[in-house]
């Protein structure tokens, strides 16, 4: 821990930073540190989404689907081509059991990244369900 947030003072107030210092805190076991850090990567960019992104697959993957649809939806509207959020939404939706409106966000995500394989996977499996 004590490397990677000398890096990650070196690097400085940037939005993706704050993003990944957030997973490696909450990674490590320190929520509340990876939610402060997440916040104060919304205060630095706030017309930016990588912490709206990393901070909703994170309320995601804990069961928080409201919150974490609130965040993707910011994500994908701030960085509508990053196919990253596309996908993500699309899991989202999938865990909520609503596969045929996953796999709109996957078709989504297809648009920008058409060679991504396990978002193929992911549209297949959600096409299956719906």
């Amino acid at each position: 821990m004590a490397e990677a947030e000398a890096v990650f003072k070196r690097v400085g107030n940037w939005a993706l930073c704050h993003a990944l210092q957030g997973d490696v805190l909450e990674h490590a076991g320190d929520l509340a540190g990876a939610e402060r850090v997440w916040a104060d990567g919304v205060r630095v960019g706030p017309d930016l989404s990588p912490v709206y992104l990393h901070r909703g697959i994170s309320e995601m993957n804990r069961g928080d689907f409201a919150h974490a649809g609130t965040g993707l939806a910011t994500a994908a509207a701030k960085s509508p081509h990053w196919a990253d959020t596309w996908k993500a939404w699309g899991d989202l939706l999938m865990r909520e059991h609503r596969s045929q409106q996953a796999v709109a966000e996957y078709d989504e995500a297809l648009k920008y990244a058409p060679a991504w394989a396990a978002l193929h996977e992911a549209r297949r499996a959600a096409a299956g369900h719906a």
